[in-house]
């Protein structure tokens, strides 16, 4: 083979492998900022529902000040009122649970939990009544499992 050709495939060979290299490395960082978009969703996400969850709380705690001046009946209603909103936030508060806000006012709206006996729709009733005889720790451990075999057997 003549030096001109074994130089010119060299070259060439070397341009091919910078050109694939290249190709390689603007894939992979596609791929890198693909997955961090997509982390950053599910943290925005993740973030969006942590707020929710603490709204709900704050809004007990908003809705429950003064309740003792009210009348009787009214204050009856309304703890039955937040003991649903209560409730309804147990399946998701799992992954917030160390959150010290969340484990504030879960404690202190924890005896919300005995107005469930008065609860009609049965799967809140259900809930709250678990979450008594559990206890709150082992209840919102356990809830987010029970939500997603509920769920895949509806």
């Amino acid at each position: 083979m003549e030096k001109g050709h074994k130089k010119f495939i060299i070259i060439g060979g070397i341009i091919l492998v910078f050109i694939i290299t290249l190709i390689i490395s603007q894939s992979y960082i596609k791929n890198i900022k693909l997955n961090n978009e997509i982390e950053n969703i599910i943290e925005e996400k993740n973030l969006t529902k942590e707020k929710n969850v603490i709204d709900i709380l704050k809004s007990i705690e908003i809705g429950l000040t003064d309740v003792n001046r009210l009348d009787p009946d009214v204050k009856y209603a309304l703890s039955i009122y937040f003991a649903i909103s209560y409730i309804s936030i147990l399946p998701y508060v799992n992954q917030y649970s160390s959150h010290p806000e969340i484990q504030r006012l879960l404690r202190e709206y924890k005896f919300l939990l005995k107005f469930s006996d008065e609860i009609e729709n049965r799967p809140f009733r259900y809930t709250g009544m678990i979450t008594r005889l559990f206890g709150l720790r082992l209840s919102i451990k356990i809830f987010p499992y029970l939500m997603k075999f509920y769920k895949n057997n509806r």
